[in-house]
């Protein structure tokens, strides 16, 4: 079972997400189709029927790809309200894309083992080093508030990884 008590979301981050996303044109869940081929084979090597996409913004991609993956796919971001209850469960796999680089550093390894609780089978997730390009409302601060590079990434991920679960790890570009 998830320990869905554990603090994840930065309370005034989360506030700021939640209104840009609340404008319906930012975080629409698209970015997950640049990885269709990679869920194909994971789907296909573990034989799973079910998945987490967490952080999934509107998850708009979803219907249709879940369909042609012939996967259930339950979404969870905490800046969409309707998606904003964590799941009490796990799943097969679990998909993280552009996400953890909107996570404060000091949340981080709380995020990626939350990652791991949700996941039985695989765990998908992206990291982008650099920069966004958007800001938040002030104009200062970057969207991508941790920006590290893949290594820094996959050392936290892989000593995350206590159960063997397998893991696919990409850095955007």
């Amino acid at each position: 079972m998830p320990a869905t008590d554990r603090v994840t979301v930065d309370e005034a981050l989360n506030t700021e997400y939640a209104a840009m996303a609340a404008g319906g044109k930012q975080f629409l869940g698209y970015t997950i189709l640049e990885y269709r081929a990679q869920l194909v084979k994971l789907i296909a090597r573990t034989k799973a029927t079910d998945l987490l996409d967490y952080g999934s913004g509107q998850g708009l991609a979803w219907p249709k790809l879940a369909a042609d993956l012939g996967v259930n796919v339950c979404k969870y971001d905490p800046s969409i309200p309707r998606l904003a209850r964590k799941p009490k469960r796990t799943f097969h796999g679990v998909v993280c894309v552009d996400v953890l680089e909107h996570v404060p550093e000091q949340l981080v390894d709380a995020v990626i083992a939350d990652l791991f609780d949700y996941a039985d089978r695989f765990l998908l997730v992206t990291t982008c080093p650099r920069p966004a390009k958007k800001r938040f409302a002030d104009g200062v601060t970057n969207l991508h508030v941790t920006q590290r590079p893949a290594s820094w990434w996959l050392t936290k991920i892989e000593a995350a990884n206590r159960r063997g679960i397998i893991v696919l790890h990409k850095e955007t570009a």
